[in-house]
């Protein structure tokens, strides 16, 4: 692959070769074409900075200007395309996390779920949508036992409640509500 700086000679070549003829239209379009590589060329090297920066918006921006500079650079097309998609899944992880911020753990998840199939090297991706999921489940599982306190069977809702402490085992809401279960499964106990 050439550098930008080989296009940065060939313009100088050919500004002399202009300075001896300058109404020679091949010499100008030949140069002009590679100042236009040199420049997406540029362009490319600041847009794999910002990427490695992880600053996904600003890559596909300037990845963008370097298409425009040399449209058929199909690396150039591809590290937009890499570029836009890393863009959309840090997105998606803020949604993700403003969800999660809100206790809708089950779109969270979702959310997560989708950003991580466009980032699949987001390791944090992959841990908060279990997380979600598992708080999510956590969560079905607590509305579960309430159905079978309110039925009085309160040895399925403290063996329900265990269950969703497993899944989110430092939940004071579940928790509480299970030791009531509990209580409540004695003293029925103790009035048979």
């Amino acid at each position: 692959e050439r550098d930008a700086k080989d296009f940065a000679t060939a313009v100088g070549t050919f500004d002399q070769a202009l300075a001896l003829d300058p109404d020679n239209a091949e010499i100008q379009a030949e140069r002009d074409a590679a100042a236009r590589k040199a420049k997406a060329l540029e362009l490319k090297q600041k847009g794999e900075a910002e990427m490695e920066a992880s600053d996904y918006a600003s890559a596909v921006g300037t990845l963008l200007a370097a298409l425009e500079q040399d449209p058929d650079n199909n690396e150039i097309a591809a590290e937009e395309a890499e570029a836009a998609k890393k863009a959309k899944a840090a997105e998606l992880k803020a949604q993700g996390k403003a969800l999660m911020a809100a206790g809708d753990y089950a779109n969270a998840a979702g959310t997560f779920g989708v950003a991580k199939g466009l980032d699949p090297t987001d390791a944090e991706l992959v841990a908060l949508e279990t997380e979600c999921d598992a708080k999510a489940k956590a969560l079905e599982l607590k509305v579960q036992a309430e159905h079978e306190c309110d039925a009085k069977d309160f040895a399925e809702a403290v063996h329900t409640f265990d269950v969703a402490l497993e899944l989110w085992s430092d939940n004071a809401e579940i928790q509480a509500e299970r030791d009531a279960a509990a209580r409540k499964l004695e003293a029925q106990a103790l009035m048979k």
